[in-house]
């Protein structure tokens, strides 16, 4: 309160301005949880810098016009981590974004058996305040498909997958150039307990013979909600 004193007639009077009162004005509501999703694996990256298996995220976020988002923090945990924590390129991610692709490459794939990666994602607000963080989405990984041989007389390609029960599979190719991409259909398989799945998956006749340079493949295998990808190159003259 401020009080300010003066005399009227001989009279002591108080006079409060309350205009001298410096009064915050009261900070917005707390931002709510978003709902994080596990969108399925993918490859990234270009030819330049290559290509890399990913982990592709994405999330829902419901908006209040009195707290707008600054921007997005993602957290992630391996098995081997006590807690989550934020990794390279998963703070400040823009406001206006929904999604987001964790490359692996420096986390490779179990070489048998699963493994598994955990992500929490939070919004950020103007005044640099974190909301309530999503509940876990928990991908689980295993053991990379094996190329196993292209034949330049037919354009197919061959591969297996030791993931155990029923799988399914599929592959897409695409040119250096980014000017042929194709995308196989789903194959399914139920390998012996002593035999891995296998697959193989041939250029359409559109594409016949295969077009000159390289192309890159990526091998797509999943269990129920168990995934793995491949990522490789094919050169042909």
């Amino acid at each position: 309160m401020c009080v300010k004193y003066g005399f009227v007639a001989g009279t002591l009077l108080s006079v409060n301005l309350l205009s001298c009162l410096a009064v915050d004005p009261p900070l917005p509501q707390k931002l709510e949880k978003p709902v994080l999703n596990f969108s399925g694996m993918a490859a990234v990256g270009d030819p330049i810098e290559g290509y890399h298996e990913a982990v592709h995220l994405s999330w829902m976020f419901t908006r209040t016009e009195n707290t707008p988002v600054h921007s997005y923090s993602l957290l992630r945990k391996f098995p081997a981590d006590s807690f989550f924590d934020v990794f390279l390129g998963s703070q400040q991610i823009p406001a206006d974004t929904t999604h987001f692709y964790d490359k692996l490459a420096r986390h490779p794939f179990p070489v048998k058996g699963f493994d598994s990666i955990s992500y929490r994602l939070c919004a950020v607000d103007t005044f640099g305040r974190t909301g309530d963080t999503s509940d876990e989405c928990t991908v689980v990984l295993a053991p990379q498909p094996q190329f196993v041989n292209y034949t330049t007389a037919n354009g197919c390609l061959q591969w297996e997958s030791w993931i155990r029960g029923g799988i399914f599979s599929w592959c897409t190719v695409w040119h250096e150039t980014g000017r042929r991409e194709w995308t196989s259909q789903r194959q399914d398989a139920f390998p012996q307990t002593d035999q891995p799945g296998r697959f193989s998956a041939c250029f359409p006749d559109s594409l016949q013979p295969p077009f000159p340079g390289r192309w890159y493949y990526a091998l797509f295998v999943r269990a129920n909600d168990t995934y793995s990808l491949k990522i490789g190159t094919i050169d042909v003259e």
